[in-house]
């Protein structure tokens, strides 16, 4: 675990929400995405986190001149998408894949892209339908992946089972900010001695015995375990900082990337790497060539795009979106401007 992204803050906890109130799919930020992201030329436009292609159909309605490639890793979702996008057959083609494994397949950089957008929250359907332990009173099992064919990852059960007390303290600190993290980890390493914990449903329950709910607070005792679990499983942080560099080697000169962001953990990661990106050369001016590493890109939106109270009181999920988008200026950081 990386211990340089240590203040965080959490995700808003909306599962219980999600799970009442369910009745399709809700795009954080669509129409800002689609704005911000606004290809000029035709050229492909890559959806980094397909899920049920709420913001697909909006880019492919919206630019009738560019190529759709969806990606994601859960092939439910995939399904779920397929029928979503009927309208734009031809137009599109889907894949069964982690964003930054396609940014890093070798394919990829023969087919370049001219906007790229990442939605790093979860689908509102894995909370409500998926069965995989991402809500607190889910009984199935304690998975979390999002792929749970994936023959190479743990599941959150098995984490959980195999993790040291010390380790997993960390990882609720780390991930979450859990100010009971080393409570939690003991009882976790005390209750697994008895029985295993199988279930979403068990591990709120044995954490809500511990940490009662706070009068006054609306934040589940079990919110913060949840989101350093999921965090872990599927290996989140990692990807993110895996694909900022290649998705960015991907695009077109001009071409845009849009990420948004959930909790400040993520957000931190894309602003730094963004500002990277943008930090303008510092040569003299004399110098006909940048060895400083200048300005490839330029950032469009320099403080984030943040839901409007609109969308919030029509998806309360939107509350903690950021959208953050980069634009290209230039293929490497060579010859100066």
């Amino acid at each position: 675990m990386n211990n340089q992204y240590t203040h965080i803050i959490l995700e808003k906890d909306f599962h219980s929400i999600i799970v009442k109130e369910y009745q399709g799919h809700y795009s954080v930020l669509k129409q800002e995405s689609i704005h911000w992201l606004n290809p000029v030329d035709a050229g492909i436009w890559v959806d980094g986190t397909l899920g049920e292609a709420g913001h697909a159909a909006a880019a492919l309605s919206a630019y009738p001149h560019i190529h759709l490639i969806g990606l994601d890793a859960d092939t439910s979702m995939l399904q779920r998408a397929e029928t979503n996008l009927s309208l734009y057959a031809g137009r599109y083609q889907l894949k069964n894949q982690f964003f930054d494994d396609y940014f890093h397949d070798p394919k990829t950089k023969q087919r370049p892209s001219i906007a790229i957008l990442l939605d790093l929250g979860i689908s509102m359907f894995h909370y409500k339908c998926a069965q995989r332990g991402f809500s607190y009173d889910d009984e199935n099992a304690l998975d979390m992946r999002l792929n749970p064919h994936d023959t190479q990852s743990i599941s959150a059960q098995q984490l959980l089972a195999t993790t040291s007390e010390s380790d997993l303290a960390q990882l609720f600190w780390i991930y979450a900010e859990e100010r009971h993290s080393r409570k939690i980890a003991k009882m976790i390493v005390t209750q697994r001695k008895k029985e295993p914990i199988t279930s979403a449903k068990m591990l709120s329950d044995s954490i809500k015995a511990i940490i009662p709910q706070q009068k006054g607070h609306y934040l589940h005792p079990a919110a913060k375990v949840f989101q350093a679990l999921r965090i872990a499983v599927n290996k989140e942080l990692d990807r993110l900082e895996r694909v900022l560099p290649a998705s960015f080697d991907n695009l077109v000169v001009g071409g845009k990337l849009g990420i948004i962001t959930f909790h400040s953990l993520e957000d931190r990661i894309v602003k730094h790497y963004f500002k990277t990106l943008a930090k303008p050369c510092q040569c003299p001016s004399s110098q006909l060539v940048c060895t400083c590493g200048g300005a490839i890109a330029k950032i469009l939106t320099p403080k984030g795009i943040l839901a409007s109270e609109e969308e919030i009181s029509q998806n309360p999920a939107s509350r903690s979106a950021r959208l953050r988008v980069i634009q290209k200026l230039s293929p490497n950081r060579g010859v100066k401007a």
